[in-house]
């Protein structure tokens, strides 16, 4: 059995319409027609259209084929991934080691420009947040979930069995709006 080498070659020739009067020349570069690509790969020929008419940009579609193939460029494009993927995981887990109470002081430093009065309201929400989560022993953002919160929401009522659990209505109503 013959062993056939691992040759690749991508070429950019014209395909010239009947009318062009370079029409024997598949290299001539500077008419508008047809561009296309010739790829030679594992001993077979195939032909590519390059969805141009022009030279420069079927050369982009030609270098782009290469590196499809090119065992470095394909090395490094995996490489690359797993950095990318090595980042996203280390910036998720360190969005994950959030604490809870330096959460609640940026969102608090970022309602300055509020009323005093509006401000009031605010560090009152921070302290019952920071009571409710001390108590269940949340220290991290992450530890806030859906249904922590749900469980915790159900306890409040006006004559709510903790001091910090009894809220009015309207209370309630804002304390929510800000959670």
């Amino acid at each position: 059995m013959e062993n056939v080498q691992e040759t690749f070659t991508v070429s950019v020739f014209t395909r010239h319409s009947a009318e062009c009067t370079k029409h024997d020349n598949p290299q001539w570069r500077r008419c508008r027609c047809r561009k296309s690509l010739y790829i030679y790969s594992k001993g077979k020929v195939t032909y590519k259209s390059a969805k141009t008419r022009s030279w420069e940009q079927a050369e982009q579609v030609a270098q782009a084929e290469r590196d499809a193939h090119d065992p470095v460029k394909l090395r490094e494009q995996e490489l690359q991934e797993r950095v990318r993927e090595a980042e996203a995981q280390a910036a998720a887990s360190k969005e994950s080691r959030i604490n809870l109470s330096e959460a609640l002081d940026r969102w608090l430093a970022s309602k300055k420009q509020a009323a005093s009065g509006t401000m009031g309201a605010y560090r009152s929400t921070t302290r019952k947040i920071q009571a409710w989560a001390d108590a269940q022993g949340i220290v991290y953002l992450k530890d806030v979930t859906p249904d922590t919160l749900d469980k915790w929401r159900g306890e409040w009522s006006p004559d709510a069995d903790l001091k910090r659990n009894r809220l009015s209505l309207i209370s309630q109503s804002h304390v929510l709006s800000r959670l």
